[in-house]
Parts: C-alpha cells; structure tokens; sequence
C-alpha cells in the first residue's frame, strides 16, 4: 500500500438492513399500561406504584440480559483481508 492509501473497508448498516419489520420494543406493553394509569388517575402517582414497579423489574430485566452483537461487519472484514492474501 502507498502512503496515504487506506485499505477500503466493508460495512453493512446493519440498523437499516431490517426496514419494514416490526422490532421488538423493550416493556412497551408495560410503558403504555402506566402512561395509560396516569392518564386516567390525572397524574397521580400513589394510584400508579403497581404499573409502575412492572415497568421498573422489566427494565431491570432487559438490562441484565446479554445483548446480541452483530458480527457481520468483523467476519467480512476478516475475509477480505483474508482474499487479499
């Protein structure tokens, strides 16, 4: 490689790749139960503790569980460098 070349990269926006497909949206079920309790109760909070605590123990939830990585982007990588040999 030359000076100021840089080695092309492949990447795939993996965020767009799924367009028109509906993704699953973390305690939204939970989310629209207590916006819909404090709608109805104007806005109080003592009248919503238990639509409340589901949202806060699904929340916890989903941050305890292990997040998929894409890998996609890292083995393409890997394999041009790989032709290129």
């Amino acid at each position: 490689m030359g000076k100021g070349t840089a080695e092309p990269r492949v990447r795939i926006n993996t965020k767009s790749a799924g367009r028109g497909k509906r993704r699953d949206v973390a305690c939204l079920n939970e989310m629209f139960t207590l916006l819909t309790c404090y709608k109805t109760n104007n806005f109080e909070e003592g009248k919503c503790a238990s639509a409340r605590r589901a949202l806060d123990s699904c929340l916890e939830l989903r941050a305890k569980a292990p997040k998929k990585m894409n890998t996609i982007n890292h083995h393409l990588n890997r394999l041009i460098r790989l032709t290129k040999k």
